[in-house]
């Protein structure tokens, strides 16, 4: 069987959500700032853009300015972009727009931002890899690879539910490694009952050794003892720290 199998570009992802959502609705996907661009309602299952350019509602505090390819994150109390990092969520870089050619000014009341599309760097230096999974797609010996292009250590990982899974005593473990070499710990064990909450995240075991790779190493996950899942969808969440 193929290592992978292509299931579609990204740029929209299958989402559920738990109220009424509208079009142009900013959605936080596992820690990925998605946006709505249709309705999508209670409990039922719509698609949300993960990439893209969007003009979004601005914080106007004084230091809410900057020059185009500046971060910008979600502020999900006020719902609007601001360029503070601490306890926010990275939406992306501002591009260029009509009002903004340079840049965007304190006063400015929208900022146009490319989307992130899923890698996240926290404040303390640390990189947030995402990897989507099937639950229903996993089989033994399948492993899901992410080329990291700089030295780097895998700190820890996780999987984060998406779409729940339903059907019981469903099982499978997923093994994290360094260009083709296991690490030493690195474990997360999936069942029916650990996906049955959307958002939670089920934690690895620690990693102990053999989490530093090179520039151009990939991460791997390897997946067995697989009691195939029938429905539901995750993401694998890799923390890694720059070497």
């Amino acid at each position: 069987m193929a290592m992978a199998v292509f299931v579609q570009d990204g740029d929209c992802i299958d989402y559920t959500p738990t109220a009424d959502v509208a079009s142009g609705d900013v959605v936080i996907v596992n820690n990925i700032i998605a946006v709505a661009t249709s309705q999508i309602l209670n409990g039922k299952l719509g698609a949300v853009q993960m990439t893209g350019v969007f003009d979004f509602a601005k914080a106007t505090a004084a230091t809410d300015n900057g020059a185009v390819g500046t971060n910008w994150y979600w502020d999900n109390t006020a719902f609007k972009a601001t360029k503070t990092a601490t306890g926010n969520i990275l939406i992306g870089v501002s591009v260029p727009s009509a009002a903004g050619a340079n840049g965007v000014l304190a006063a400015d009341t929208l900022v146009r931002i490319k989307l992130d599309e899923g890698t996240h760097t926290t404040n303390s230096g640390k990189d947030v890899k995402v990897i989507p999974i099937a639950l229903a797609g996993l089989v033994n010996a399948q492993v899901r690879r992410l080329a990291i292009p700089f030295a780097f250590e895998l700190v820890s990982f996780g999987i984060r539910t998406g779409t729940i899974a339903t059907t019981a005593a469903k099982l499978a473990t997923i093994t994290a490694g360094i260009a083709a070499v296991p690490v030493t710990g690195g474990i997360a064990s999936l069942t029916t009952v650990s996906n049955s909450v959307s958002g939670t995240l089920t934690a690895a075991t620690a990693i102990t050794a053999g989490g530093l790779g090179n520039a151009g190493d990939a991460i791997e996950f390897t997946v067995s003892a697989v009691t195939a899942f029938v429905e539901g969808d995750a993401v694998i969440e890799a923390i890694i720290q720059r070497k």
